[in-house]
This record gives structure tokens, sequence and C-alpha cells, in this order.
């Protein structure tokens, strides 16, 4: 007979157990990456339209509950809200909760990082678009590579349970990209995924172009860099 713990906890269609929530805890950016939002005219939600902290973390009660055990901040850009410690810490008090990590593009983390880890996030996953600044910045519209490298390697340091780099399969990515992100990886023992190509249709000239014909290229001729490599990798 299940327990009573194990009756309340959420289930999907198929009967699976449900012990993980992603939480979006803003819809702002300090970044306008080609695969993921126009340059320009997105309307933002005000201020009073999202969740407070106080309420985020009456959500995340109820959800650990209900049997949620693990917790992932994303945004938008989750560093750029004001006082993202603040709930970190609070996420870190609820007594059901194991594990909270957070998914970021990595330009904010060095001023957040001690904090990060003293208030114990266990794993970060940090956005990473290319190894090569000038493609870097392209595709970003405006990031600083050596700024996100810089921060990555100090995280790499501090003693975070993962750190994993997420790579989204553009066509701008061809072979030496994927080395230099195999090789960085390697350097600094992080886990490296490469993500499913976006299928981003534009709406306006101001948009990105679908680049999933020329993401299926990068995969084919990337493929020998992967299998080749020691460290663990999923595609």
């Amino acid at each position: 007979m299940e327990d009573k713990e194990s009756k309340d906890m959420l289930c999907d269609n198929f009967g699976r157990k449900i012990d993980y929530l992603r939480m979006s805890v803003t819809d702002r950016c300090n970044l306008r990456c080609v695969y993921c939002m126009p340059g320009e005219g997105i309307e933002m939600l005000g201020h009073g339209d999202m969740l407070s902290y106080e309420e985020l973390l009456r959500a995340a009660k109820l959800f650990a509950e209900a049997g949620i055990k693990k917790i992932r901040l994303t945004g938008g850009e989750p560093l750029v809200r004001k006082d993202i410690i603040t709930l970190v810490e609070g996420l870190k008090n609820i007594r059901q909760i194991e594990d909270v990590s957070l998914t970021t593009n990595g330009l904010l983390l060095r001023r957040h990082l001690k904090a990060l880890s003293d208030k114990g996030i266990n794993r970060l996953n940090i956005s990473i678009d290319s190894m090569n600044p000038q493609k870097y910045a392209k595709i970003t519209r405006g990031g600083n590579l050596g700024t996100l490298t810089d921060n990555i390697i100090s995280a790499a340091g501090l003693g975070f349970k993962e750190i994993k780099l997420n790579v989204v399969i553009t066509g701008f990515l061809d072979s030496s990209d994927i080395r230099d992100f195999i090789n960085f990886a390697r350097d600094y023992s992080l886990f490296l995924r490469f993500i499913e190509m976006m299928d981003y249709e534009p709406k306006s000239s101001n948009c990105a172009t679908s680049y999933n014909h020329q993401g299926s290229s990068t995969v084919e001729c990337c493929s020998s860099y992967i299998a080749d490599s020691e460290e663990k990798i999923s595609v």
C-alpha cells in the first residue's frame, strides 16, 4: 500500500511521479540571442504582473508538499532580477527541496557567484553559443565572450555539484567550434550538452531566420569530435 506522501505526489498522464519544477522568475534578459527573440519590439510584463518572491516561495512550498524535490530557476535571465539570492535562500530553507539549480547566460555571474555557492545552489546550466568572440557577439547580439568564459572558470573553482554548458546548434557553428567546446569543457571538468535546433520562424525582418537546415549539417560534420571525446557529452 502506498503511503500518503506517495499518493499526494504529482504524476503525469503516464503515471510517472513528478519531482522537478522549473520556475521562471522574469521574462527579461540582458541579451537578445538570434534563436530566442527579435532584437527589439518585445513587450515585457510589468513588474506588477510578475510573481513576487513571497508568491514564488508560497508556490514552491505547495509544490514541495506535492512531491517536488528539485527546482530550477530560469528566465529570461534570472540574474537580472534584483535580490535573486533572497529567493535562493528561501527555496533552500524549504525542508523537502533537495536541489536548487540555475539556468543563466553567465554574463552576470561574477557578482553573484560566491553568494550562489554559499546559499546552496547545487548546479549551474550556462548557455554558451560559440567559442569565437565575433560569432558569440553576433549570435547574442552584443555579448562578451571573454566575460562569460572568465565567469565560467571562476564558477568551476567554487565546488558546485555540476556545471553544464548548454550549446544551441545553429548554422553559425562549424567543426572548429565543436572542437573548442569539447576542449574547454575537458579543461575545466564541465559537462557539455548540445541542445536541439530551434525552429524559429521570423515574424518580421528584424527576427532571426530559421537555422534548422544549417544546424543539421553542423551536427554531421561535428560527430567525429564528439565520438572521440572522453568527456560526458550528450547531443
